[in-house]
């Protein structure tokens, strides 16, 4: 007789569906995401919103392997993407258990521009990356708690037409809109998915870490 097998991912969906608790709620109480101050500073420092630039995923299917060079751009696992998250939060490697770095928007891990961008990743609990958790549970997180942490509009918009649209639609609700809240300059867009998205400057309370220090002391190795 076959014993059975204890699914853990499987086994965490199922209890949190007749409890109603979804995925993304989870998401939300546990990640860990980094100051929005580390994408200003690293956009200082080096021009750009990727921590380690031209570092992307490779695709394994298509035959390309970790480590690899194609032209300017190093071909990685989830390392790169791994290291920077937990440098730009501040905290030890060793005092971090049991978490794993996440992409919030898909596929943008095969894109050297945003495969290690501080504003494109989240460190959550291994038990909810086994579960499954999909792009779309991560990235809702941005609509229902971290509406306050992006502005979005669809298209590839310069900042003033963005600040133009979601000035519009916040009026249209009633409501305005304040883009000295968020980094706003055209260098500090990010492009993924089909739309543009601005992001807070401010803290956002439970779930994030501050990174501050002289810019000497910016990003040790950990």
């Amino acid at each position: 007789m076959n014993e059975p097998n204890y699914d853990a991912a499987k086994m965490l969906r199922a209890a949190t569906k007749p409890l109603n608790i979804h995925l993304s709620t989870l998401v939300a109480e546990t990640g860990l995401w980094a100051h929005p101050e580390v994408h200003k500073k690293l956009f200082t420092i080096s021009g750009s919103a990727a921590f380690f630039p031209d570092r992307r995923r490779a695709r394994t299917p298509k035959g390309e392997k970790r480590g690899q060079h194609i032209g300017n751009v190093t071909l990685d696992d989830n390392t790169y993407a791994n290291n920077a998250i937990k440098r730009a939060i501040g905290v030890k490697p060793v005092n971090l258990l049991g978490f794993e770095a996440c992409h919030i928007w898909s596929d943008t891990c095969y894109d050297e521009r945003y495969h290690n961008a501080i504003a494109n990743l989240i460190l959550l609990p291994r038990g909810l990356v086994a579960a499954g958790v999909m792009p779309k549970e991560i990235a809702s997180v941005l609509y229902w708690r971290g509406s306050r942490l992006f502005r979005s509009a669809p298209g590839k918009l310069l900042r003033n037409e963005l600040v133009q649209r979601l000035s519009m639609e916040a009026k249209n609700r009633g409501k305005t809109f304040d883009p000295t809240r968020f980094f706003c300059e055209d260098t500090d867009l990010i492009f993924v998915g089909g739309g543009s998205h601005l992001r807070l400057q401010q803290s956002m309370g439970r779930g994030h870490r501050t990174r501050r220090g002289r810019p000497s002391e910016d990003f040790p190795e950990l």
